[in-house]
C-alpha cells in the first residue's frame, strides 16, 4: 500500500499495484452483485486470502500443516503463493472492470461498505507514507518523490473507481492505463532506472549496466579451460560467469546448493573441481549445514599468490575420475581431512571394490555435460568407483551401456558416485525428479480442465449477463 516506504530490496516485497488491489477489493466486497458468478468471485477472493496466508510461511501458522500434507508438501515455496495471489487478484480485477462498466452505463446506489473498503485502503496508504515523512526516514530523505508517488497511485485509483461507479465512462480506460502504469514503473524503478541506488550504502543495489558493459568489466580466470569450477567473485558475476560457460561452486544467486563439506579447506576444493577462487567474495553464499554463510576470503590465505583477481587451487581433481579405495563416512567434512582424496573416496554406504589397494585407477572422459544429462566414457581394469563432482540427489538415474545401472552413491557428502565393472562402458547420468513428473501431471490435468471448460462454453448455452439477477 506504500511500495517505496520499505528499506529493503524488491525481492522481499509484495506489491501488485494500487489499481489491481483496489479493483480486487471492489469485486470481493460486491461479490453478491455478480448474479450466477458470485460463487466464483467469492471463491477467488478466499483463494487470494489463502495465498497471502501461505506466503507468510512459518509466521502464518500454516507452514507445518502444508509441510506434512502428502504430495502437496512437495510443492511448498512461498514465492509460488505470491504468483498465485497475483493471478487471483488479476481475476478479481477483471470481474471488477465488468462491474464498473455496467455501473458506468446504468449507475446504481452502492452500499456504504463498498465505499468504506476503498477509502480505507487509500487513507491507509496516505497515512503510511505520511508517517515516513514525519519521521524523516532514510527513504523519505533519499527518494521523497517516489514515496509520494506510491500513495498518489492509490488516491488516483480511488478517484477513478468513484468516477466510474457514478457513470463516468471515461474513467474505465483510465483505470486500465493506471493499472498497467503503476506496477510497470515499480519494476522499472529498480531494474532500469536505478532509483533505489539512492538509498543508503547498507541496502544499495548495484546499477544495472548493459550486458556488454558488465561483460567488459568482468575479469575471467587466466585460462581457457572451463571444465573446472570457480568460487567467489563480485555479485554481478554470479550470472555473467555462467553465461560465459563457467561453472560455479556456489550455484546461482538465489539457489545456493546444500553442502556438507567445508569449502574453506583445500581437500574440499580439490574434490569439487574448484580451480579458481576470486579475491572478492560473493555477496551471499550458503555452505555447510543448512544456512552457514560462507565467505571465500576465509580460504584465500591458503592459496598463495593470486594471478590477477584469481587464486589458483593446486592439484585440483578432474570433474570425473575413477578411484580404487573407499571409506564409509557419516561426517565427510571431518573425514576428508584424514584421507588421500586423489585415491580414496568417502561414501555414505559400504562399496565393494576388487583388489582395491593394488588396482590401477581406470580412465574416465566426459562426452556430454549439460544440465540434467551427463555422459561419461569409462575404461577400468577392475571393479571401481566412478566419481562425478555433480551435486548428489536421489533423483539422479544411471544407465550403463544403455541399460539401467546401479543406484548412485553419495560420495564425499556432496557428489555422485557409481560402481562400474571391469571393461569399457558408456555411463549416463540423467536427472529424473519425481516432483518434475508430478508437476507435469498437474500441468496437463489443468490444461485438460481448461480445454473442457472452454469447449463447454463454446458449445453450451450463452453465459448469463453479470447483472441479469440484480
Amino acid at each position: 500500500i506504500s511500495p517505496y516506504c520499505l528499506k529493503h530490496d524488491h525481492n522481499v516485497r509484495i506489491y501488485i499495484g494500487a489499481l489491481p488491489l483496489l479493483l480486487a477489493l471492489w469485486a470481493a466486497v460486491r461479490w453478491r452483485s455478480f448474479g450466477s458468478l458470485r460463487g466464483l468471485v467469492l471463491a477467488t477472493a478466499i483463494f487470494a486470502l489463502g495465498m497471502v496466508w501461505l506466503a507468510l510461511g512459518k509466521y502464518g501458522g500454516l507452514a507445518y500443516l502444508q509441510r506434512t500434507l502428502p504430495f502437496i508438501g512437495d510443492f511448498r515455496f512461498p514465492s509460488r503463493c505470491v504468483v498465485l495471489l497475483t493471478f487471483a487478484v488479476s481475476v478479481l480485477s477483471a470481474f471488477a472492470l465488468v462491474d464498473l462498466s455496467s455501473l458506468a452505463r446504468e449507475p446504481r446506489k452502492l452500499s456504504r461498505l463498498t465505499w468504506m473498503a476503498i477509502l480505507s485502503v487509500v487513507i491507509l496508504s496516505v497515512l503510511v507514507t505520511a508517517r515516513c515523512f514525519v519521521r524523516m526516514t532514510e527513504q523519505a530523505q533519499a527518494m521523497p518523490g517516489l514515496l509520494f508517488l506510491g500513495s498518489v497511485f492509490f488516491v488516483v485509483g480511488g478517484a477513478l473507481l468513484i468516477a466510474a461507479a457514478r457513470g463516468q465512462r471515461w474513467a474505465i480506460p483510465l483505470l486500465i492505463v493506471a493499472a498497467v502504469a503503476d506496477p510497470a514503473y515499480y519494476g522499472l524503478s529498480y531494474a532500469v532506472f536505478g532509483d533505489f541506488d539512492r538509498i543508503f550504502e547498507d541496502v544499495r543495489i548495484p546499477n544495472h549496466l548493459p550486458l556488454d558493459a558488465e561483460l567488459a568489466d568482468f575479469e575471467p580466470p587466466p585460462t581457457t579451460d572451463k571444465s573446472y569450477r570457480l568460487l567467489g567473485g563480485p555479485g554481478y558475476s554470479l550470472i555473467l560467469v555462467t553465461s560465459q560457460g563457467w561453472k560455479r561452486l556456489e550455484g546461482i544467486e538465489g539457489l545456493p546448493p546444500y553442502k556438507r563439506l567445508d569449502y574453506r579447506t583445500l581437500p574440499a576444493l580439490r574434490v569439487s573441481s574448484t580451480r579458481w577462487v576470486h579475491k572478492e567474495p560473493p555477496l551471499v553464499s550458503f555452505f555447510g549445514s543448512g544456512s552457514t554463510i560462507f565467505d571465500s576470503s576465509k580460504v584465500t590465505p591458503l592459496l598463495g599468490t593470486p594471478v590477477g583477481s584469481w587464486y589458483e587451487v593446486q592439484d585440483v581433481l578432474p570433474r570425473v575420475r575413477c578411484v580404487t579405495q573407499t571409506v564409509v563416512s557419516q561426517s565427510p567434512a571431518e573425514d576428508i581431512q584424514k584421507i588421500d582424496v586423489a585415491n580414496t573416496a568417502l561414501v555414505s554406504e559400504p562399496v565393494s571394490l576388487e583388489n582395491a589397494v593394488a588396482a590401477t585407477a581406470g580412465t574416465a572422459t566426459i562426452l556430454e555435460d549439460r544440465p540434467g544429462r551427463i555422459q561419461v566414457r569409462v575404461n577400468v581394469p577392475s571393479r571401481q568407483l566412478l566419481v562425478l563432482s555433480e551435486s548428489y540427489h536421489k533423483s539422479w538415474r544411471i544407465e550403463v551401456d544403455g541399460q539401467p545401472g546401479p543406484t548412485p552413491v553419495r560420495t564425499y557428502g556432496d557428489f555422485l558416485g557409481v560402481v562400474v565393472e571391469p571393461g569399457e562402458h558408456a555411463v549416463a547420468f540423467t536427472y529424473a525428479s519425481a516432483s518434475l513428473r508430478k508437476g507435469l501431471l498437474i500441468s496437463l490435468s489443468a490444461m485438460a480442465v481448461m480445454l473442457a471448460l472452454a469447449a463447454s462454453g463454446f458449445f453450451g448455452k450463452r453465459p448469463v449477463a453479470v447483472h441479469a439477477q440484480t
